[in-house]
């Protein structure tokens, strides 16, 4: 009953933090709503593509992804977003905002994955090893690509007071 309740808390967590974190920052609200459908979708394709014969995987990993992983996504992506405002990163070039965005982006999807895997393990033990290591990779694949939508959707505060 336990990790019942464990498992809900942590589905419900960020579904209940996000509206709070997002405010009405237009940006954070784009990262976020990209982050919910599309980084779980990059996710499940990186761990179907280190995964040998698992392409009837994604078929069924998408959505639970979508349930498990997505909302923490969104949370993670808004976040992401409003620090990267708050720093000299938005003065940079597109390129170089984008890169360090998804750079940052691929760390914490690594290191929450990473986490996220290693709780299964203790909440439902029979996941092997190699499996958390695929997660963790997968978490950096989909971070890069939520952090470089997040970097890429950030305009320069001087381009921002010209428009």
């Amino acid at each position: 009953m336990g990790e019942v309740i464990f498992a809900v808390a942590f589905l419900i967590a960020p579904l209940l933090a996000l509206p709070a974190v997002l405010g009405r920052d237009p940006t954070a609200s784009r990262a976020s709503v990209f982050a919910l459908f599309v980084v779980p979708l990059v996710g499940v394709a990186t761990y179907c593509a280190l995964t040998p014969l698992a392409l009837d995987l994604a078929i069924v990993g998408y959505p639970i992804a979508l349930v498990s992983l997505g909302f923490w996504a969104a949370l993670l992506a808004g976040v992401g977003t409003l620090v990267l405002k708050g720093t000299a990163l938005v003065e940079q070039s597109p390129t170089s905002r984008v890169a360090a965005a998804a750079a940052s982006g691929a760390a914490v999807g690594g290191i929450f994955m990473l986490a996220y895997s290693l709780v299964g393990l203790v909440v439902g033990p029979g996941v092997d090893r190699t499996a958390v290591l695929r997660c963790a990779v997968a978490g950096s694949a989909a971070g890069a690509v939520g952090g470089g939508f997040a970097g890429y959707a950030l305009r320069s505060r001087r381009a921002a007071v010209a428009a």
